[in-house]
C-alpha cells in the first residue's frame, strides 16, 4: 500500500509536470500547439503511467509476499515447535498423574486398609512422583540450554578429560548391565565449554547403555576432519529403524519399546538436550544405525592451537 501510494504520487507529479512544461513551451515559444496532439500525448502518458503502476503493484505484491513469508517462517516454526512441545509435555505429564489418581482413588474406595497395602500404594506413588520429577528436571534442563547462548565459556578443552568425567558419571549404570566401555579416543583440544561437553557425552553414553543388551561393548573413537574434532560413540544395541533415524533428536522421541530388550525408561529428552549442546558449540550431531547397533557422531570445532597444529 505504501509503495503504491508513493508510485501514485510520483505518477501524478510526472503528469502535472509534463502538462505544465507543455504550457510553458507554448508561452515561451509563442506558438499554439494543436490541441488534438496535446490530448493524445497526455492520453498516452496516462496509459503508460497506468501500466507502470500496474507493474509496480504486481512486483511489490510478489516481493512483499515473498519477504513476508521469509520473515514469518522462523516465527511460524517457533510457534509450531512450541505447540508441539506443549502437546507432548502434556501427554507425558498425563500418564503419571493418571496413575497416581487411579491408585489413590482405588485405595480410598477400599473399606479396609492394611499396613502392607498402604506401603505398596505409597511406594507406587513415590515412583510416579520420581517420574514427574525426572520429567520436570529434563524440561528445565532443555529450556536452560535453549537460553544459554552467549553464557558459555568457550576455551581450549581436553577431549580426554571430558570423556574421563563422562565415563565416571555412567560407571554404575554400565556395571549394572555388565557393559564394557572401550575408550580409543585420542587426545584432541576442542574449543568448548567443558561442563556442558561432559554433559553431552554423559547423555550419549547413558543412551547407548540403556538401549544395549547386557554383556555388550560400547566403543569411543575420535578423529580430526578439517577444522572439527569428530567423536564417535558406537554401541551394540537394538538399533533404530531407518525411517525413524531423523526423529531421534526430537523431543519425547523414544525407540519403539517392542524392539527394546532392555525396557529402557525415560522421556526421550536426552538426545534433544544433546543436540542443543552441540548447536551451542556450533557443531553437528548425526547417527547411523543398523540391527547391529548405532553410531552417534559429534563434530566440535578445534581450539585454535590444535587447528594450527593439524594444518
Amino acid at each position: 500500500f505504501i509503495i503504491m501510494v508513493v508510485s501514485f504520487v510520483f505518477s501524478s507529479a510526472i503528469y502535472f509536470n509534463v502538462d505544465s512544461e507543455l504550457a510553458r513551451f507554448e508561452e515561451s515559444q509563442k506558438v499554439v500547439l494543436e490541441q488534438q496532439l496535446v490530448n493524445e500525448a497526455k492520453s498516452r502518458l496516462i496509459v503508460n503511467l497506468a501500466y507502470l503502476n500496474l507493474a509496480i503493484l504486481i512486483c511489490a505484491g510478489a516481493a512483499g509476499y515473498f519477504l513476508a513469508g521469509r520473515t514469518l517462517r522462523p516465527i511460524k516454526r517457533m510457534i509450531d515447535d512450541q505447540t508441539m512441545f506443549i502437546g507432548d509435555a502434556s501427554h507425558e505429564l498425563k500418564t503419571p498423574l493418571t496413575a497416581l489418581r487411579s491408585e489413590i482413588e482405588i485405595y480410598l474406595r477400599s473399606k479396609k486398609h492394611t499396613i502392607k497395602e498402604s506401603d505398596e500404594i505409597l511406594k507406587s506413588n513415590l515412583e510416579e512422583v520420581e517420574r514427574l520429577q525426572r520429567l520436570a528436571e529434563g524440561l528445565m534442563e532443555l529450556t536452560s540450554y535453549g537460553k544459554m547462548n552467549g553464557r558459555l565459556t568457550f576455551q581450549e578443552t581436553s577431549l580426554k578429560e571430558v570423556l574421563k568425567s563422562a565415563l565416571k558419571n555412567i560407571t554404575s549404570l554400565s556395571k549394572e548391565k555388565n557393559i564394557t566401555i572401550v575408550n580409543r579416543a585420542r587426545e584432541i583440544a576442542l574449543l568448548a565449554d567443558s561442563q556442558t561437553l561432559t554433559g553431552l557425552f554423559t547423555i550419549l553414553l547413558d543412551n547407548a547403555i540403556k538401549y544395549s543388551p547386557r554383556n555388550t561393548k560400547i566403543t569411543l573413537t575420535s578423529d580430526v576432519q578439517e577444522r572439527m574434532g569428530v567423536i564417535h560413540v558406537r554401541d551394540q544395541g537394538i538399533g533404530i529403524p531407518q525411517k525413524e533415524v531423523d526423529k531421534v533428536f526430537n523431543r519425547f522421541y523414544r525407540v519403539d519399546k517392542s524392539r527394546s530388550t532392555s525396557a529402557a525408561s525415560g522421556y526421550g529428552l536426552g538426545l534433544s538436550i544433546a543436540k542443543e549442546i552441540v548447536t551451542l558449540h556450533k557443531g553437528t550431531i548425526s547417527v547411523k544405525s543398523s540391527k547391529r547397533g548405532s553410531i552417534f557422531s559429534v563434530e566440535i570445532p578445534l581450539s585454535y592451537k590444535c587447528f594450527f597444529l593439524f594444518l
